[in-house]
């Protein structure tokens, strides 16, 4: 066995977590995990050992799994911890890994092992992914994980944890909620695929109106869509008797009703359910901080009539149960409609064909016999358009339902004729319609289950076509992609391009009731066309999110968010807020709906990073705040990366650089959330890499929480992230680098300008809440060093003076990158008063006190950075100073090295 003397070698991992996001093509590479090779051996260090004895080895035992999410107006943060142990007498990989809802994004992660925090921090995709390339270009593995599960994103991460250790692993995502069929729904997955001694799940409400409803239904120990729950006799409800508008809800089941559930470990979701009292002011705006949110939905308004073209896929495809639950479904659709709504039926195989009832005994033979080869007569009843629409009267709902129970799937798939088909319906009802008394609305509920193989196949002239024909009915399609079959994406692009949105519904026991649940959310608009308009001289418009919406739904709520021009947290400002909506005078009173509450919060958004440099110590010592982003601040951030991921849906998939993918990408690193446009990496120097007999992972090991490989011998953890199952790629053994994320790595070609690699702190983090804490043990010895120690500026004692390094910093509110100079021979003077890592300390240039708690990497001096201007050929050029504790503010340098001593370069 040999050992690595090289410098460090570079353990990087990557992790992109892509799933169903409206808007977005899913990406079925969510993790990306990559090792490196000894680059002095030929062999290089596996996750797998065969153990000394041939007893079995224990697996990883998870002692405690907490979720703990706080649900602020609407906006949920939830936070996963879980302590693993390995009982083994041997090293053994250990997965974690944790179920997101649909919509949520990844803030942070944080591994901690032997006391030190290693975190994660968020990099464009593609240059993440480069980076990738470059690591297997130079000997690295590498493994692809799929998406598999309903509705969701995974994260999942693997490690090697050495005989008898621990590993903490720390997970924060974000989500707004939003309200569908009268509450919003809060779901945590909890899967530990073991029984677990201290589990808990603790959930905190606060709202900005009453709770009226809250309810948790029992444990859901499948996919399937809740049907009529019984109340979760094991989740605990408090309610404060002195503010309605806050609840709490615990869920802490021990050993015995683990065992009971399930005796394997649970796998399942905890569902919350609540609403909010919304009959007082069913507009409310929440100012906070600078920004603002908009919550709109009215009660009790008349639903609109509507117009409901069904474009149904009786193709091959649809063979057995499918077509059995479609037709389950579409009886309990009909049985719904209101007796004032108008419908339609069309089917679609190889052409389309409109339902009448004059037609169902000729479609009753066609759909037995086949569409081929029909006769004159047949096809000039198909061509009689007569009696199309019909009213929802009970006798033409059974005649309706009758037909249903006579379809049955036959060949091909011809999209874009049932299409035409259906928008030609809905112009010949807005021609034809009594629309005096009360407005009509068309929707169209569109459901296929393959992919177009007939007339039209391309799906963007599909897209362009359906477009043009409803460019002036706007009317609102509505897709359902049935089973794995359906191009999802290509139905999202559809519905987003004529005014509605697309769902997958699954293959399953419960697809029925998936279907029934999707049409009771748009089985009931109540206004159309709603446009909120706000004063461009309070807000800035450009901030706000999407403020024009096609069709309000009963049970739904409108949200707008967005920046104020201009705060002041003591005037409480009153946004003089409007409408216009499109009803008939009288349907509804208007009046009512203007009436704005306005609710205020005090907390406020992040200070400025940097303290403005001044030539003597006056200002006051003020201690740094932590970085923090309000609230709303960062559910306007959410709610504008979704939109903007959404509209960039339409544009061609080969424009990378499209004004909404960029407008997005910025936000998602600003604000350090896992989007489909970014991944989350980590870097993680390896300090030895060991050679060992590899052994084949066990591919068959059963729970997706918590998994292990076979024993490893490490030294010290390595790191891989993985999916569920098996240990994908071998993680190289090696000791870990603190690391912290707040850092952005950017990457410079000019001339005189550092390369600053991804920095682990030296010291560990421990998450506590939104915030990380420093440890106060395995801090090293603080002292002054020469400026050439700094292993992250790669300058020598020789260096030239007249080439004076550039570093670069993400830094201010907004972030944005800035220029440093890092001066040679300058004043050994101090500057400003300021926060060193001792406390007290003046701001000198960086060469005057250079510190080894950042020799390592630039993320640890970062926090103590201050700037220097003056001092260079330009007043603007600004200098890299440091907060030097009081004690070495006085102190001269120490001499540089001797000329033997080895050049240090970054890792």
């Amino acid at each position: 066995m040999r050992h690595c003397n090289s410098l460090l070698n570079l353990f990087v991992v990557i992790l992109s977590v892509v799933g169903v996001v409206v808007g977005q093509q899913p990406d079925t590479t969510t993790l990306v995990v990559t090792t490196v090779k000894d680059v002095v051996s030929d062999v290089f260090a596996t996750t797998t050992q065969q153990p000394e004895s041939p007893s079995p080895v224990p697996k990883p035992k998870v002692s405690s799994l907490h979720y703990d999410t706080s649900i602020q107006h609407r906006y949920a943060r939830t936070h996963v911890t879980s302590k693993i142990s390995n009982p083994a007498e041997v090293g053994q990989e250990v997965h974690f890994q944790v179920t997101l809802p649909e919509n949520a994004f990844i803030s942070k992660f944080v591994m901690t092992i032997k006391d030190v925090g290693y975190e994660a921090y968020v990099k464009e995709k593609e240059e993440a992914k480069a980076e990738y390339d470059a690591a297997v270009q130079s000997g690295f593995s590498a493994a692809h994980i799929s998406l598999i599960d309903r509705d969701s994103n995974k994260f999942g991460v693997s490690v090697n944890v050495e005989a008898a250790g621990k590993v903490l692993f720390n997970l924060t995502y974000e989500e707004l909620l939003t309200r569908s069929l009268g509450h919003y729904t809060h779901i945590i997955n909890v899967n530990p695929g073991q029984i677990v001694k201290d589990l808990a799940v603790k959930v905190k409400i606060q709202e900005t109106s009453d709770i009226t409803t809250l309810k948790v239904p029992s444990f859901k120990s499948s996919n399937d869509v809740p049907g009529a729950e019984e109340e979760n006799r094991l989740a605990k409800i408090t309610r404060n008797p002195n503010n309605a508008k806050e609840a709490e809800i615990s869920w802490s089941p021990d050993y015995e009703q683990q065992k009971e559930i399930s005796k394997d470990g649970l796998k399942g979701r905890l569902i919350i359910e609540y609403d909010v009292d919304r009959k007082k002011h069913p507009s409310q705006i929440l100012i906070e901080g600078g920004h603002f949110v908009h919550f709109f939905a009215p009660a009790e308004l008349p639903p609109l009539r509507k117009q409901v073209v069904f474009v149904l896929d009786i193709s091959g495809s649809m063979f057995g149960e499918k077509i059995k639950q479609l037709k389950d479904a579409m009886l309990k659709i009909l049985s719904d409609l209101n007796p004032q709504d108008h419908f339609s039926i069309v089917l679609f195989s190889d052409n389309a064909y409109v339902w009448s009832k004059a037609k169902t005994a000729v479609m009753k033979k066609i759909l037995d016999e086949g569409f081929y080869n029909l006769d004159n007569e047949t096809l000039a009843i198909l061509d009689d358009h007569r009696n199309e629409i019909l009213q929802a009267t009970p006798d033409n709902v059974k005649t309706a339902k009758e037909f249903v129970e006579l379809i049955k799937p036959t060949t091909s798939t011809n999209i874009i004729d049932g299409l035409r088909k259906g928008l030609k319906l809905v112009k010949e009802g807005k021609e034809t319609l009594d629309t005096t008394k009360e407005p009509s609305q068309p929707i169209m509920f569109f459901l296929t289950d393959g992919e177009p193989n007939v007339d039209l196949t391309d799906p963007v002239e599909i897209v362009n076509e359906t477009s043009s024909l409803n460019e002036q009915l706007k009317t609102p399609i509505y897709s359902l992609a049935f089973g794995q079959g359906a191009d999802i994406t290509f139905l999202k692009k559809l519905s987003k391009a004529n005014h509605g949105f697309a769902r997958n519904i699954y293959e399953g026991s419960d697809a029925t009731l998936q279907l029934n649940n999707f049409y009771k959310e748009i089985s009931s608009p109540l206004l159309a066309n709603v446009t909120f308009i706000y004063p461009p001289g309070e807000v800035d418009n450009s901030s706000i999110t999407d403020r024009a919406f096609p069709i309000y739904f009963e049970g739904g709520e409108l949200i707008v968010v967005g920046k104020l021009r201009r705060h002041n947290a003591a005037s409480r400002p009153a946004l003089d807020a409007s409408f216009n909506i499109e009803t008939k005078p009288g349907h509804i009173d208007l009046k009512k709906l203007a009436d704005i509450e306005y609710r205020y919060s005090d907390m406020c958004g992040s200070p400025p990073l940097l303290p403005r440099p001044h030539p003597h110590p006056m200002p006051p010592l003020i201690a740094p705040k932590p970085e923090y982003h309000g609230n709303l601040e960062k559910m306007w951030a959410y709610l504008t990366i979704k939109q903007l991921l959404e509209k960039d849906l339409l544009n061609s998939q080969s424009d990378n650089n499209s004004t909404e993918k960029q407008k997005a990408l910025q936000l998602a690193l600003q604000y350090k959330f896992v989007t489909p446009l970014t991944s989350l990496v980590v870097v993680k120097p390896n300090e030895t890499a060991q050679a060992v007999q590899p052994e084949k992972s066990d591919t068959k090991h059963g729970f997706p929480g918590v998994g292990y490989g076979a024993p490893a011998a490490a030294a010290y953890p390595g790191m891989s992230f993985g999916a569920p199952a098996p240990s994908y790629g071998a993680a190289g053994g090696g000791g870990f680098a603190a690391y912290g994320g707040s850092f952005h790595n950017h990457f410079m070609n000019k001339p005189g300008m550092v390369n600053l690699p991804s920095p682990p702190p030296s010291t560990p983090f421990i998450v506590g809440g939104d915030q990380a804490q420093v440890t106060p043990d395995r801090v090293p010895e603080m002292k002054v060093i020469p400026l050439n120690q700094l292993k992250w500026l790669n300058i020598t004692e020789n260096h030239p003076p007249a080439e004076e390094p550039i570093i670069e910093f993400l830094i201010g509110e907004p972030p944005q990158f800035q220029n440093f100079t890092v001066g040679i021979n300058k004043t050994s003077s101090y500057f400003d008063q300021c926060i060193s890592p001792e406390g007290e300390g003046f701001c000198k240039h960086l060469e005057h006190c250079a510190l080894t708690t950042f020799e390592l990497y630039p993320h640890q001096y970062k926090p103590f950075l201050c700037q220097i201007t003056g001092q260079g050929s330009s007043p603007s050029q600004i200098y890299a100073g440091v907060c030097c504790p009081t004690r070495f503010v006085f102190q001269p340098p120490p001499p540089p090295p001797p000329p033997s001593s080895p050049v240090m370069s970054k890792p």
